[in-house]
């Protein structure tokens, strides 16, 4: 009869070992599975073997079984290639240990979700961290070449982790990790948007959503020339996916002429607010939609801004009576009192700014409180300007009597 060697997990008797270094023998894969991760440090280092009577074939028992007659030789069989035990071990441990880090993974991924979204930025960044490590040990062990790292699948699983990496690096003030992590987000964006490709991975409803936070991101950064690039794809995405006249791509038009207004592309961003403005009263069922009235406010302040004074005020106005409609009188309507009156200011119309701040003022008493800081802060102004147009009264008073006493 063959000899045997005792296994190495369980102590049972067999005849098979390990193909890799031929000196541990193993009952069955499920031993040689569960001894795996300590073998594995020294397989094939040594090919030193236990000294049977007999020494057995690696993988498979000796051909008879011992009820011929001593000495008689067992007819030789051609070998069957067979896939190593060793091998296939291997390859069960890997998936088993990659779905240990995906489980790991989705539990940091959560963790940092519920950090961020409560303001501790610091366990946030830590948990994206490691989630984000898991998940390229995770697909490194993937037995699928499409799942390794760079690929279109990595990245795109890996979004939410470097999403969080980045907002809560620039929060907690490690902007060289941030800005590490931002070029590995833009990298990912670019191929899962096809920004740089012909064959995009995501929907462009889900593109557009991806290259909005990466306009932001680029923005937070002060990276301005990206931000404004990124602003227009996302832009574009929106109108490929929802339209031009909808709802997202007003949303899209607004973002894009913030971003230029930080730029200071003042003209450009009241160009997009325009559109912004044409989009929403497209995509609004009626002319007194809140969108509306919030897209002739922002009009009117780069109108202002860059003196168009006349039609700001017909922005403000429009805006107002949307507000009264929709809410009545209210901190809203006290906010474009302000704004107006501000605009009179720096028109000179004293009498007409007077008129708007007082009536800011009595509203958010009436709404806000006597002690808010904004009815102060506005009560503050209307006095300054009170004084201002005193002055100018004073001032054009003396004029005309200089004149007076000339003739």
């Amino acid at each position: 009869p063959e000899a045997t060697a005792p296994c190495a997990v369980c102590g049972g008797r067999t005849v098979l070992c390990c193909s890799g270094c031929e000196s541990t023998f193993y009952c069955s894969p499920a031993c040689q599975q569960r001894d795996w991760r300590t073998h594995r440090a020294v397989c094939g280092k040594s090919k030193a073997k236990p000294q049977p009577t007999t020494a057995p074939r690696a993988l498979s028992p000796k051909c008879g079984d011992g009820a011929g007659p001593r000495g008689a030789e067992a007819p030789e069989k051609p070998e069957k290639p067979e896939k190593s035990l060793a091998f296939a071990g291997e390859e069960q441990l890997d998936a088993t240990e990659a779905l240990s880090l995906r489980d790991r993974r989705l539990t940091l991924r959560a963790q940092a979700v519920l950090h961020e979204r409560d303001g501790r930025h610091h366990e946030a960044l830590e948990a994206a961290e490691e989630a984000y490590e898991a998940a390229q040990q995770s697909f490194e062990l993937s037995a699928s070449d499409k799942n390794r790292r760079g690929s279109p699948e990595f990245e795109a699983a890996a979004l939410v982790e470097l999403l969080i990496i980045v907002r809560s690096a620039y929060a907690v003030g490690e902007f060289a990790k941030g800005l590490g992590f931002l070029e590995s987000l833009i990298s990912a964006a670019d191929r899962l948007a096809g920004v740089r490709t012909q064959f995009p991975v995501f929907h462009p409803c889900s593109a557009a959503t991806l290259l909005c936070g990466v306009a932001e991101l680029c923005l937070l950064y002060d990276h301005q020339e990206r931000g404004e690039e990124y602003a227009r794809l996302y832009l574009s995405m929106a109108r490929l996916a929802h339209g031009d006249g909808s709802a997202q791509a007003g949303d899209a038009h607004q973002f894009l002429s913030s971003a230029l207004a930080k730029l200071g592309k003042l003209e450009a961003a009241a160009s997009e607010a325009q559109r912004c403005l044409d989009a929403r009263q497209r995509s609004c069922g009626s002319a007194w939609g809140r969108p509306i009235a919030d897209a002739h406010w922002n009009l009117a302040l780069l109108q202002a801004e860059l003196g168009q004074f006349d039609d700001a005020l017909l922005n403000l106005a429009s805006s107002r009576r949307i507000q009264l409609r929709l809410s009545g009188e209210g901190a809203e309507t006290a906010s474009l009192d302000l704004a107006a009156g501000r605009i009179h200011r720096a028109t000179g119309e004293f009498q007409r700014a007077i008129r708007c701040m007082r009536h800011c003022v009595r509203q958010r008493q009436r709404y806000l409180g006597f002690a808010a800081y904004e009815t102060r802060a506005a009560a503050q102004e209307t006095a300054e300007v009170e004084e201002e147009a005193a002055a100018h009264a004073q001032e054009k008073e003396e004029r005309e009597r200089r004149i007076s006493l000339r003739h």
